[in-house]
């Protein structure tokens, strides 16, 4: 007998009452001369001394050939319609140029500075877990995934609109807790050229919960725990902050005979914003199941990465900076 379902969409596609909540949205593709973008938008929703609803977005376009990544980070202390999120609609704006809304054909518009694209799932939902609420042993989360799109649209390129397409994954989530000290994540994400889409995540720093999700070709999920999540040489030291991320990763499932191994198409792909700091962006994945040859992309993201500086150091450098006000910006604005 399946497992009874925590969320039921499209009703939980909108605002919760739990005090975190994002929704995520990744693609990878070419333009019409082969050129490979990655690109991501995640609006973060949050308490901040007490304020609720507080709404904060990060979104990044990496040129892949160019080694070209923009990552961007702006919080909305005003200007933000959630009031589309509310009411059944799916709809977020914040100003003309930032916003995500649900299309009458079911397909999703996300739209920022950067890029404006049209996400067209193609697989059924992905409940994590099987049901959609995943214990996490020191806290939990409802967590679901549209494992696969078709994505088109737009990317901006200096003062040029690329034509894009690609593939795409997006995450949802909501949480009755904030972050805290034992907080880490690391989480992957795999799209297969024999229409597979994999995700694992390790949570704690022991770490506390280990599991993957499987949307095999036809549709049909499968909830995997037992799998080994391995670091190997590969790592980039961030300037910055001082953190070395481990990029470059191997993933066994013994009980499928599922033998991955991922890198970065880019090294530098720090998010910051003032003490919030990750690793997010694209990956190549290559592997075997048993006989049958694999081979994809997908994203890796790592929250948690102990910094080799403080924000103190982090300040002091910004003064001997050429220009100190661009760099705090950068960090705080």
């Amino acid at each position: 007998m399946p497992a009874k379902l925590k969320i039921h969409l499209p009703d939980d596609e909108g605002l919760h009452k739990e005090p975190v909540e994002w929704w995520y949205w990744t693609a990878q593709g070419e333009s019409a001369k082969g050129d490979q973008y990655a690109l991501m938008f995640v609006l973060f929703k949050g308490s901040v001394l007490g304020v609720k609803n507080i709404y904060f977005a990060h979104w990044f376009s990496t040129d892949v050939k160019q080694k070209k990544f923009k990552p961007h980070f702006k919080v909305f202390w005003k200007g933000a319609d959630d009031s589309g999120l509310r009411n059944g609609a799916f709809v977020f704006s914040a100003g003309p140029s930032i916003g995500m809304r649900k299309n009458k054909d079911a397909s999703y518009q996300i739209k920022t500075p950067d890029f404006d694209l049209r996400f067209k799932p193609i697989k059924p939902p992905l409940y994590v877990g099987g049901t959609g609420l995943v214990d996490l042993k020191t806290t939990s989360t409802y967590y679901y995934s549209l494992p696969r799109h078709e994505v088109s649209g737009n990317v901006v390129a200096g003062r040029r609109g690329i034509k894009f397409k690609g593939l795409g994954w997006m995450d949802h989530q909501w949480s009755p807790v904030t972050l805290f000290n034992q907080f880490a994540w690391t989480w992957f994400s795999f799209q297969l050229d024999n229409g597979a889409d994999l995700m694992f995540f390790s949570f704690g720093r022991k770490p506390e919960t280990v599991m993957g999700m499987i949307s095999w070709p036809g549709g049909k999920q499968q909830t995997v725990h037992k799998l080994k999540m391995t670091a190997l040489k590969t790592r980039w030291k961030s300037s910055l902050s001082g953190a070395s991320y481990p990029l470059e990763w191997q993933i066994d499932i013994p009980s499928l005979n599922l033998h991955l191994t991922c890198g970065p198409k880019l090294l530098n792909q720090e998010m910051t914003h003032a003490h919030f700091r990750y690793w997010e962006g694209p990956l190549w994945v290559h592997g075997n199941m048993g006989d049958q040859v694999l081979k994809g992309h997908g994203f890796l993201e790592l929250n948690g990465v102990p910094a080799g500086k403080n924000i103190i150091l982090i300040m002091l450098r910004a003064v001997k900076h050429k220009n100190p006000w661009s760099f705090l910006k950068k960090i705080f604005s």
